[in-house]
């Protein structure tokens, strides 16, 4: 049986990052690698991080996978101490938010499906490097672009 080529290799060192806050997300496997697919990417998540509020997604869903130290991850309600090796699936529709309230830094896979969210964390990444302050109003107005519904709404 033949192989498939290969037309994407990354890894921590090659693939792009962008730093939203004190978290640094790399892209491993892009949307455009994938004909919007998937895409791959780590959180490099520091101590403390409280992560995005509970969310959902009317398409997006995550697959998280903790590489690195201990995440907590509510899925509906439950809450989860996801330890390095915790796989957590989360399909379109179900609230959730993920966190670092530990004194450790951690580091976690995101897999999402389709490839589209990847978007999301551009632009955040785009406006946390610009310098100027995050407000509730630019936040719901990226949200509001890719799949993001708040749990408050």
């Amino acid at each position: 049986m033949a192989q498939p080529e290969l037309t994407s290799i990354s890894s921590i060192q090659t693939g792009y990052s962008v730093r939203i806050g004190d978290c640094k997300t790399t892209f491993l496997t892009t949307s455009d690698d994938t004909a919007g697919q998937y895409c791959v990417f780590e959180h490099d998540l520091p101590a403390g991080f409280p992560g995005p509020p509970p969310h959902a997604h009317r398409v997006t869903t995550h697959t998280f996978y903790v590489i690195e130290g201990l995440v907590t991850i509510v899925v509906d309600g439950r809450s989860i101490k996801a330890e390095a090796g915790t796989s957590v699936y989360i399909p379109a529709g179900v609230v959730h938010q993920f966190s670092n309230p530990g004194q450790q830094r951690s580091r976690m896979l995101e897999i999402d499906t389709p490839g589209t969210f990847q978007a999301y964390f551009e632009e955040l990444g785009q406006f946390f490097s610009s310098g100027q302050p995050m407000s509730q109003q630019s936040m719901a107005l990226i949200q509001q672009k890719y799949d993001f519904i708040s749990a408050a709404s």
